[in-house]
């Protein structure tokens, strides 16, 4: 998009790519500062929000068909943002209840997660390659499932401590 479409030079993408980058390891940074005050499970929820959220601007910046630099690059710094929270209290809470498997788990969630990463980037390759529609309306759908798919996992998780299991 941004060289095809919008004509930025390989330089000028690397610049727009370094700021996404930027914004995972901000999210990074914050996780690592705040899991142990608010919990995985909070950081998880607030991480799939803000991916939802950021999700949602962009989508809603393509329906309106603006296309610039900072309607592509924006939206995909507070999503990877918010990936930044997810994906490291993700792995723990995914992980943490199984420490004699830990690798087995590991290795499903990586496999799940690349699996899934793999069929959205086919589904939105093969799609029109001239708006962020395509991308920031898979992008849109995987953080509200992720949302929900949280949500629903630590109310069972609560529900489950409720009853002595």
């Amino acid at each position: 998009m941004f060289i095809s479409v919008l004509g930025l030079t390989p330089d000028q993408y690397g610049l727009c790519f370094g700021a996404v980058v930027i914004g995972f390891m901000g999210g990074s940074f914050a996780a690592g500062r705040l899991t142990v005050r608010l919990g995985i499970e909070k950081l998880v929820l607030m991480g799939a929000a803000i991916c939802a959220v950021g999700g949602s601007l962009g989508l809603a910046l393509a329906v309106a068909d603006v296309l610039t630099i900072a309607s592509l690059d924006l939206p995909m710094i507070e999503i990877l943002f918010g990936c930044g929270l997810v994906m490291p209290n993700a792995i723990a809470g995914a992980v943490g209840p199984f420490p004699k498997m830990a690798g087995a788990a590991s290795s499903l969630l990586g496999f799940f997660q690349m699996g899934i990463a793999a069929l959205v980037g086919v589904l939105v390759g093969h799609s029109e390659a001239t708006s962020g529609l395509p991308m920031y309306l898979a992008i849109f759908i995987c953080g509200v499932v992720a949302l929900l798919t949280g949500t629903a996992i630590y109310r069972a998780k609560g529900k489950m401590e409720d009853t002595g299991w």
